[in-house]
């Protein structure tokens, strides 16, 4: 019988081992969190369909998602958006999801340990042969036919993988969401945002993203920074301090969250994430929307995708060259879909707070571009545009942008279908480098 094991609980991993254990396979899955404090204390959004795609019945924890409005810096331009739920995405909580997917790892006949942490890949001949593992009373290696990195961006498997693999070990600074997010009590009577979702650009001055989100008990707020820069917990006070001044609703309990700053990557995902008995799923591969951090729906389906081209490999099932058609497959289904977007952060990290104002008052930036929810961003569109107003840095800026995302393309389309190991480090090699 195979022998899987997956380094961490993450949604893609978790997504995998059912399928894979349903079909008869030995899965185990090790995780070093316990039991009760898996999933981050916060809602997300997702595509309910996910479930569907992965073959794992709905739950009934979703509620209705609502796009943002959009805040300049200078608080002078509110892009507004329809307030109604949109369809095909939906927030759910995320400790009541990762309890659910774990209530059916169970079920299919997964094995869960807990408080175990994976602290390095074993390896042999250029091979993952399994992991290295520890709990409170002991360390030991634990052999594998497959070692499933589900064990999020700083990954200890992946980060101890051979050099000679050519997987990426570290996921940069300026490529990490850096957030922190609180519930707080919200005051009857206190004054309320007009819009239920509120994101505002350099709020407070401060490079980065932070929203307020209307919902009742609470009121959920988020501050967060690409790259980590100056988001500490003074950054962080500064910036509720503002939502709370514009909107007395804002109490000052903590109900739920905080913890501390969590760190997300943001980022196209990795170049190369499957060798011989190794691949990496989730977070460990960056697989999340390079403009939102959201990876739910993207690592589940990456889930299935692995599980699904195991499950049909001939010869050795685990080996690079099999992989690496699990990776094919999510690269031209779904990562590709993700370019402009990452594209499109990159130029907007290089904006400074009166760019963005000036892109918002300028009607160069809408809710056409902005609000565009799981969709690529059109950036044609925007470039055409900002010729009109002729800022000659931010047009130039865009120019170079469109340039990079045509090269971008050409060596996404470039990517070998079949699997040469020299070719492929290679590929993986301009893919980083772009």
């Amino acid at each position: 019988m195979h022998k899987i094991i997956v380094a961490g609980a993450g949604h893609g991993g978790l997504t995998a081992a059912v399928t894979l254990a349903k079909k008869g396979w030995d899965v185990t899955v090790f995780e070093a969190s316990a039991r009760e404090a898996m999933g981050h204390d916060w809602h997300d959004t997702m595509m309910p369909a996910a479930f569907d795609f992965c073959g794992i019945a709905r739950p009934k924890l979703f509620t209705p998602y609502v796009k943002a409005r959009h805040t300049t810096p200078a608080k002078t331009v509110v892009l507004k958006t329809d307030p109604a739920p949109v369809k095909n995405v939906a927030y759910i909580d995320r400790r009541d999801l990762i309890r659910y997917l774990l209530s059916v790892a169970e079920e299919s006949g997964v094995k869960l340990c807990f408080e175990t942490e994976a602290l390095s890949p074993l390896c042999e001949n250029g091979r993952v042969t399994g992991l290295r593992l520890h709990n409170k009373d002991k360390t030991w290696d634990e052999p594998a036919d497959l070692v499933i990195d589900a064990a999020g961006m700083d990954s200890p498997v992946r980060r101890n993988l051979p050099e000679s693999l050519g997987i990426l070990k570290e996921i940069p600074a300026e490529q990490t969401y850096f957030v922190w997010r609180g519930y707080f009590n919200a005051v009857p009577g206190g004054r309320r945002p007009e819009h239920s979702y509120n994101i505002c650009f350099f709020h407070t001055g401060a490079p980065g993203l932070d929203w307020l989100i209307d919902r009742p008990p609470y009121a959920d707020i988020l501050v967060g920074g690409i790259g980590g820069g100056d988001l500490d917990e003074a950054a962080v006070e500064a910036a509720v301090a503002d939502f709370r001044a514009d909107y007395s609703f804002v109490g000052t309990e903590l109900l739920r969250g905080g913890g501390g700053i969590k760190k997300i990557p943001l980022r196209r995902t990795l170049g190369l994430f499957v060798a011989d008995g190794y691949a990496a799923v989730g977070d460990s591969a960056a697989m999340t929307e390079p403009m939102s951090g959201s990876g739910v729906t993207l690592s589940m389906k990456a889930g299935k995708i692995l599980a699904e081209t195991l499950l049909s490999g001939g010869g050795d099932p685990f080996s690079a060259g099999n992989l690496w058609r699990y990776q094919y497959d999510y690269q031209k289904t779904l990562g590709e879909n993700y370019l402009k977007d990452d594209l499109i952060k990159g130029m907007l990290q290089m904006l400074t707070p009166d760019d963005m104002d000036y892109l918002f008052q300028n009607r160069v930036l809408t809710a056409k571009e902005m609000l565009k929810d799981k969709a690529p961003v059109d950036l044609d569109y925007i470039k055409g545009k900002a010729a009109i107003f002729g800022r000659p840095a931010l047009l130039g800026s865009l120019t170079r942008t469109a340039k990079r995302l045509a090269k971008k393309s050409a060596v996404c389309a470039a990517m070998p279908r079949v699997y040469d190991p020299n070719a492929v480090k290679a590929w993986a090699h301009r893919y980083e480098a772009l």
